[in-house]
């Protein structure tokens, strides 16, 4: 599309339209950390622009019919209307804390903090034995809700999908990781650590197709780099490269061609 032509709204996003305007003007509980973006702010954004609108007519209707009993009362509708402006100003600032629990909120929602747990906590499975419901409650109990958890805590669905979904495909993680891996090695001669992080990424590339492959390799080469500073970063790169093209072969295959095309 070029920067000359307009987007004409269709019937069905005009009545998405007004539905939001009506949902906003009945008031409603909204979870405004997911879903569009776009009618998160339109939500918001009515009934303060209702309440500033309706709070400027109040003053000029205020002032037209005092201003007929002279300037002593005009003079006391403009001290009104200071403090007015006072109360307003606290409420900015109340607002701008409910921003702040918003951004908290969204925070909250951390894929990549909850991969960098769901990592500890397979690491974690393997040492104790432990089932993953067991480390699942203890993670999110003493880890994410403790008073000292930093704003950003781990989405707990998505470490919770990890950490139940690694032991329930299990065998076809560990073939996937056997398979790329040279045949002087196997899968009980990698560090448990490094063992965790592959059978986290492996998941992720087996079980959540509307991730994309890139990212899941460059997470956890990320999750690789904190924890080791020697070859284990390049051993993983080269893993999971080779189980992606395998797992991902339609996804990666296009990703390629249309690289070539654009070279």
């Amino acid at each position: 599309m070029s920067v000359l032509e307009t987007t004409v709204p269709t019937d069905g996003q005009a009545r998405n339209f007004w539905s939001s305007v009506r949902e906003a003007l009945r008031g409603s509980h909204q979870d405004f950390t997911t879903g569009s973006l776009n009618r998160s702010i339109l939500l918001l954004a009515i009934p303060m622009v209702l309440e500033m609108v309706l709070e400027s007519l109040f003053a000029v209707v205020d002032v037209f019919w005092v201003g007929r009993l002279g300037a002593d009362a005009v003079a006391t509708v403009g001290l009104t209307e200071s403090m007015l402006s006072l109360v307003f100003a606290v409420g900015l600032g109340l607002s701008m804390s409910t921003t702040a629990m918003v951004a908290r909120r969204i925070g909250e929602k951390d894929h990549e903090g909850a991969s960098v747990a769901a990592v500890q906590a397979i690491y974690q499975m393997e040492l104790t034995e432990l089932d993953a419901e067991s480390v699942i409650a203890e993670f999110v109990a003493h880890r994410f809700r403790s008073e000292d958890t930093p704003a950003g805590v781990p989405d707990e669905a998505f470490f919770s999908d990890i950490v139940r979904g690694v032991p329930h495909r299990q065998s076809d993680i560990d073939r996937a990781i056997a398979q790329s891996l040279a045949s002087d090695w196997s899968l009980s001669r990698i560090d448990s650590i490094l063992r965790a992080i592959l059978r986290a990424a492996v998941y992720e590339l087996i079980a959540r197709g509307e991730v994309p492959a890139k990212s899941v390799i460059d997470e956890y080469l990320e999750i690789t780099h904190a924890f080791f500073q020697g070859d284990e970063f390049g051993f993983v790169n080269a893993a999971l490269d080779k189980i992606a093209h395998h797992k991902r072969e339609m996804e990666l295959g296009k990703a390629r061609r249309d690289d070539g095309t654009r070279s």
